[in-house]
């Protein structure tokens, strides 16, 4: 487990705002984020500017009554194509840039 990860294990307050990358490794562990899924609703989303090679936005996420399972989980990952708006999708980024997630859609 990563810092992020003891941090969220640790925390008992209701809201959480993330800044990092969703889901690369690059700010958090595949573990944080499928945790802040369970156990927390995204509120907002905010794109930030960022420089080359990473795509860092301001997550703002508030506590669930209940955990969820993971299924219900990743059905509400923030990751979605930019054309055509898809979930649950593999998306393929510019590696330069970052800043275009596309489907094969």
């Amino acid at each position: 487990p990563s810092c992020a990860d003891h941090a969220l294990d640790a925390f008992t307050g209701d809201r959480v705002a993330y800044v990092g990358e969703w889901e690369t490794g690059m700010t958090g562990t595949l573990r944080f984020h499928k945790r802040l899924l369970q156990d927390f609703v995204l509120e907002r989303r905010v794109a930030l500017p960022c420089w080359a090679f990473i795509r860092v936005e301001l997550f703002l996420l508030r506590r669930r009554a209940e955990s969820v399972s993971a299924k219900i989980a990743a059905s509400s990952s923030p990751l979605a194509c930019d054309l055509c708006s898809q979930r649950s999708v593999t998306l393929w980024q510019c590696p330069w840039t970052r800043q275009v997630g596309l489907c094969s859609e």
